[in-house]
């Protein structure tokens, strides 16, 4: 009970800094070789050189480094595990295959982590973990379209409830933002994120039939797309410099790097007589965001080991009310009763999708029991909740 306990804590708070160090970087202000230096820091203008660090891109690549690290921990129990006991260290029985098929799932890891990075800089922490409630209703879409799955009218009705929930966030962040002057940028960004959570349940769909396929250990398949992820992406980022949106570059790693040598030495919050000296504020978010997107997809698959997908997907709910009070807290965000609501009956759509909860005198439900039967798995047999698939979106 303890140890589950302690995992449990280990996951909510990995998960919940991993949000919140990103949201350090951009709001950590730093002189860089120009200002604005990407189409995403172009609302930031202000005519000085000192400008946010608006890098989605590059902070994706941070991402995949902190994935990427998983794969050491596997490496570390694969071999002590050949060492106690050989048969039960894995074996790679598919050759090549069972390794660069995961190539394609980080790619779709990398375009739905970059659009929600570049969402995140253009709206907010709570809005970005709130609407990524929504890859629910996407996965579910897919599952229909692609496998053939059966869903139940229990799950119709989460995905309804789901999508009222984002209405509810979307209108009043919309309302909210448009009184501060910056509704388009904020419109774009929940359009990012939204979207980025269709790319992930592509993703989630794909590393599923993967891995009944191919056997592969969850902090396997995590480390792989984090080192396919951080190579493909590191290679993008060269012609990203070249390609213009309204007449500034997509991502510029040169002036990321200027921007973190040039770095502050205390981390930013919505409060002016409250500093957190830290040496240097960028160095310290990126350190922690790689540290804690390592130890979240550990604990995470732990979890999903020692207790089940369910549980997962319950903390990765509390994470998002972490990180609303934790921006409340630092005075980046102001309190809406509507945003609650919006967010309450987007939990609500989720565990019942999930089972967290059943509603029997409303909808029937299927059997899970088999006894001690053992069935071979059928395409149509997939677990595609979001929260069963090991490092579904990383973040």
């Amino acid at each position: 009970m303890i140890g589950a306990l302690a995992l449990a804590i280990g996951m909510l708070v990995s998960g919940s800094f991993n949000t919140i160090s990103n949201e350090f970087m951009d709001k950590v202000h730093s002189k860089g070789l120009r200002n604005p230096s990407t189409f995403w820091g172009k609302q930031d203008q202000d005519g000085s050189s000192i400008g946010a660090f608006s890098h989605p891109f590059v902070q994706a690549e941070f991402m995949f480094i902190g994935e990427a690290i998983c794969m050491l921990v596997f490496l570390a129990r694969n071999y002590s595990a050949r060492w106690r006991d050989p048969s039960t260290a894995w074996k790679n029985e598919h050759g090549w295959k069972a390794i660069f098929c995961y190539a394609c799932t980080a790619a779709c890891d990398m375009t739905a982590t970059s659009m929600m990075y570049a969402g995140l800089a253009l709206s907010s922490a709570s809005i970005y973990q709130m609407l990524r409630g929504a890859i629910v209703v996407f996965t579910a879409l897919l599952s229909v379209v692609w496998l053939r799955k059966r869903l139940y009218r229990f799950h119709w009705t989460a995905i309804l409830l789901v999508v009222a929930g984002v209405c509810i966030v979307g209108v009043q962040s919309m309302e909210q933002s448009g009184s501060s002057g910056k509704g388009a940028g904020t419109m774009l960004g929940m359009i990012l994120i939204l979207a980025a959570q269709a790319v992930q349940s592509v993703q989630c769909v794909a590393q599923e039939k993967f891995i009944r396929k191919f056997g592969t250990p969850d902090l396997m398949l995590v480390g792989l797309e984090g080192i396919f992820g951080s190579i493909i992406l590191g290679v993008l980022l060269i012609p990203m410099y070249f390609v213009h949106i309204g007449g500034y570059p997509i991502e510029d790693a040169g002036d990321a790097w200027a921007q973190i040598t040039n770095s502050p030495s205390e981390l930013p919050t919505g409060h002016a007589s409250w500093h957190l000296p830290v040496g240097n504020a960028l160095v310290v978010a990126i350190v922690g965001n790689i540290a804690s997107i390592a130890f979240f997809n550990v604990f995470g698959i732990k979890i999903t080991t020692v207790l089940s997908a369910s549980h997962r997907m319950v903390l990765d709910s509390l994470r998002t009310c972490v990180v609303w009070g934790v921006a409340l807290v630092l005075g980046w965000e102001e309190f809406h009763a509507l945003q609650l609501v919006g967010f309450i009956i987007m939990v609500m759509g989720t565990f019942m999708y999930n089972e967290v909860f059943r509603v029997r005198f409303l909808f029937s439900y299927p059997a899970r029991d088999i006894g001690s039967q053992s069935l071979p798995l059928k395409e149509q047999d997939l677990d595609l909740r979001p929260s069963a698939v090991a490092g579904a979106g990383g973040a």
